[in-house]
């Protein structure tokens, strides 16, 4: 046993029953989350908890300082199982709040790309068909895109291959976006892709290939990007992702207009858990649904261009209008994006995902609270 105020550190098995968490420093346990971690306790994952000794005359003995929701888990089992823990003893209050805050303070977070290689790695089937469907049509999934053809919006990704629309529609939505634009990164950024995603499988079956085509391919995506803000600053209530959508129909330049269903809240719908993977709205086949009116405004002050010729439709796209044979399209090279912040915010955000709040609003300057908001609005997961 160590001696009085000698700091030391010892491994140990300890009862649940033994530990507390000090308020005083200890942040509010999420109930919620303990419960869903004992429905799927695994000890394996239960890792080494960091405790302080607070000696033999206090009761429960262990202050949590690292652990405490794996801690408050094992306390919801039937049969609390004991935990390991590094025991640190000799220190003062003051000491355990300092500890507590270093330990929180230095632990690097795993990233979202973290995860995605290790579930590539344990073959995960959804993480894998992402990626089988990303190789065919000439793209890489990475953690940045440094270079065109680069795929780095997999919280996106993964969401519409999830959705009701499923890898059908992942791999229908990255094959408009190749036709229209090629490989070009900027134009696989997480509202394009999910944009396109929620415009493909909200109007499956009245959308024509040819015409939103010709849209897009006189259209960069920073203009797409620049029409998404334009509708969120003329008052438009959505995230990018949604905004982005809206954009995204407008260059279906064909009547009648694309018209979204009033009950359309700017997500894709999940896929029904009893139920395989389908794509589009219609429950007969070949029968579309009837158009709803929506107050969702048209992007102001943005004249439609006379239609030029015919541009061939997107190979591949057997649900999707009326694809004609595989041909070349030709595709803009695109001007910068202007320089307005919400949008050089965007990339930068996505870029960052995993990392803390305070470290990407520290980057870029500008307040956590905007932080939170841009990447609530691209999916984006921070710590």
């Amino acid at each position: 046993m160590a001696a009085p105020n000698t700091v030391d550190v010892y491994v140990t098995a300890v009862s649940v029953t033994e530990i507390f968490a000090d308020p005083t420093y200890q942040r509010i346990c999420d109930i919620a989350r303990a419960r869903k971690m004992a429905g799927t306790w695994d000890r394996r994952l239960a890792g080494i908890l960091e405790i302080s000794d607070r000696g033999e005359d206090h009761t429960p003995r262990y202050a949590v300082l690292d652990g405490q929701h794996r801690w408050a888990a094992a306390k919801c089992l039937a049969q609390p199982p004991t935990l390991v823990a590094n025991v640190h003893t000799g220190l003062t209050l003051a000491e355990e709040a300092a500890l507590f805050d270093k330990l929180n303070r230095q632990r690097k977070q795993t990233s979202p790309w973290d995860h995605w290689r290790a579930r590539r790695t344990s073959g995960d089937p959804l993480v894998l068909s992402i990626e089988q469907a990303a190789t065919e049509l000439g793209f890489d999934v990475g953690e940045r895109a440094s270079k065109d053809g680069t795929l780095c919006c997999i919280s996106t990704l993964e969401k519409i291959a999830a959705s009701a629309g499923g890898i059908d529609l992942l791999r229908s939505t990255l094959t408009m976006l190749r036709s229209a634009w090629g490989h070009q990164r900027t134009a696989y950024e997480a509202p394009i892709v999910h944009g396109m995603a929620m415009v493909l499988y909200t109007f499956a079956d009245r959308l024509d290939a040819d015409t939103l085509l010709r849209g897009l391919s006189e259209t960069p995506p920073a203009r797409i990007r620049l029409q998404a803000q334009t509708l969120r600053d003329a008052g438009t209530v959505g995230s990018i992702a949604k905004l982005t959508a809206i954009a995204i129909a407008n260059q279906h330049r064909r009547r009648p207009a694309l018209t979204w269903p009033t009950s359309w809240k700017g997500a894709l719908p999940a896929a029904p858990k009893d139920k395989p993977h389908t794509w589009g709205r219609s429950t007969q086949p070949g029968k579309p649904p009837a158009p709803a009116r929506s107050s969702i405004p048209a992007l102001p002050n943005d004249p439609t261009p006379p239609v030029p010729h015919p541009t061939p439709a997107a190979p591949a796209l057997e649900t999707v209008g009326q694809p004609a044979a595989p041909a070349s399209i030709t595709v803009p090279a695109g001007t910068p994006p202007p320089a307005w912040a919400a949008g050089d915010h965007d990339a930068a955000i996505a870029e960052m995902e995993g990392r803390t709040v305070a470290e990407v609003a520290d980057a870029l300057s500008i307040p956590e609270r905007t932080v939170r908001r841009i990447a609530a609005d691209l999916g984006v997961e921070l710590s």
